[in-house]
């Protein structure tokens, strides 16, 4: 703009008002939209700005408020204020006001501060808002933060019955939002993360298209990809050195007693009853996948009753290279696409099947030790190409699978053959 005001009215006017014209269009109100729209939002600005009462400053506005006297405050709140005002003085109460276009109300959570090297967030709810000598105080109360549940993602706390000033200013430093508090059974728990983080797992798995909604521009999808390429190096170099360490020490056992003394190295006394049950969970969901789609399979394998003796003393080489794979798994291979042989997938079942197929007749091997169970669980970890953060994890998932396919399909080879017969009187399996 350009020139005297006066001059520029026409437009100046126009560009104020096609807000409200949108509205009335989108609305089909076009009763006077100058009258019933846009008047009143200038008298409300107007309001706003000429009354002292409801702006203390650029950054904060209250919404409601009443005088409130000194005697009437509680006893708790009242030794807290006794070193900084004076009985005399004009205190507000409020319940309502927005800093910085932030919502704070009565009973509002905000972190007040981080405790330990662990950053344990410290909360506190907010009792009273109190303008005193147009100087806006909270009152709030500490919460005790008992532990985090990782089911709820959240923080379990308790009230503390200890009141603290905090000021408004240095409210939001931490956590730039008011938290809401909920109660499950009788326990408290506050939410500062939401289900939609993403984790370690999450981030090295996410596809383009996952990538492409998260962010729209090209130029920041490219930094996105550049970086998760150079977190995904760095993670490479710190598990060449603890990779053998930690899968001899996870897979330390005798084929008999693999399947009851299994724990990772890495987790805690709690979760290990947690991953195995988690594993339990996916080997029975492997094998009702194994039952309906592999039947043909496992019924064209004949194992002769004077063909014994060399399914006893057969052994998997330790540079197994596993069997070919057919062209439809390996262009999902070559896509990263490795998702498709999660857990409850027919791919994985189809995959277990090459593997327990190429063993037992190529290597004739039917019953194989845990290293051999080992071994081809690594075999199918680096033809899948799974990324170096997930190497550990998804070699314990191949194992358990595997050795619940071959007892699968040693099932129906109890009655024809002799071995197998044997074995199952012995071991049970």
């Amino acid at each position: 703009m350009h020139g005297l005001p006066i001059l520029n009215s026409c437009m100046r006017f126009e560009a104020k008002h096609l807000y409200f014209k949108q509205i009335a269009i989108r609305t089909f109100n076009f009763k006077n939209p100058l009258l019933t729209l846009t008047k009143r939002h200038q008298l409300r600005y107007c309001m706003l700005n000429n009354s002292n009462s409801f702006c203390y400053s650029s950054s904060i506005t209250v919404r409601s408020s009443k005088s409130i006297e000194w005697s009437k405050l509680s006893i708790p709140v009242r030794r807290l204020l006794i070193n900084f005002i004076n009985e005399t003085d004009l205190i507000y109460e409020c319940t309502s006001i927005y800093y910085h276009h932030m919502n704070v109300r009565t009973g509002s959570i905000v972190v007040h501060h981080l405790a330990h090297a662990e950053e344990i967030p410290i909360f506190c709810q907010i009792h009273h808002l109190l303008n005193i000598q147009e100087k806006t105080t909270i009152i709030a109360e500490m919460l005790n933060t008992i532990s985090f549940d990782e089911n709820l993602c959240s923080y379990e706390v308790e009230f503390s019955g200890t009141l603290v000033t905090i000021d408004i200013e240095h409210c939001f430093d931490i956590h730039p939002h008011c938290l809401d508090m909920y109660d499950v059974e009788h326990v408290h728990y506050i939410n500062l993360l939401t289900h939609e983080d993403i984790d370690g797992s999450t981030l090295v798995l996410l596809q383009h298209n996952d990538i492409a909604e998260i962010f729209p521009r090209i130029k920041d999808r490219v930094k996105f990809i550049d970086q998760r390429a150079k977190l995904a190096s760095n993670l490479n170099e710190q598990n060449e050195n603890t990779d053998e360490t930690t899968t001899i020490n996870v897979f330390d056992s005798t084929s008999s007693s693999s399947a009851s003394s299994f724990k990772p190295v890495d987790s805690s006394p709690e979760n290990d009853t947690l991953d195995s049950s988690v594993l339990r969970e996916k080997s029975q969901s492997n094998n009702d996948i194994h039952q309906t789609t592999d039947a043909n399979l496992s019924s064209s394998i004949n194992f002769p009753d004077d063909n014994d003796n060399i399914y006893t003393t057969a052994k998997l080489p330790s540079d197994y290279q596993g069997p070919d794979l057919p062209i439809r798994i390996q262009h999902y291979i070559d896509d990263d696409n490795i998702a498709k042989f999660n857990p409850h997938t027919a791919l994985r079942g189809e995959l277990l099947s090459l593997v327990f197929d190429d063993v037992t007749k190529s290597h004739k091997l039917l019953y194989p030790s845990n290293d051999e169970y080992l071994t081809m669980a690594k075999c199918l970890v680096q033809k899948l190409r799974v990324p170096p953060a997930l190497y550990n994890d998804s070699v314990k998932e191949w194992h358990e699978s595997i050795k619940q396919k071959f007892k699968c399909e040693r099932k129906p080879l109890q009655v024809t053959t002799n071995l197998v017969k044997s074995k199952q009187e012995k071991y049970g399996n």
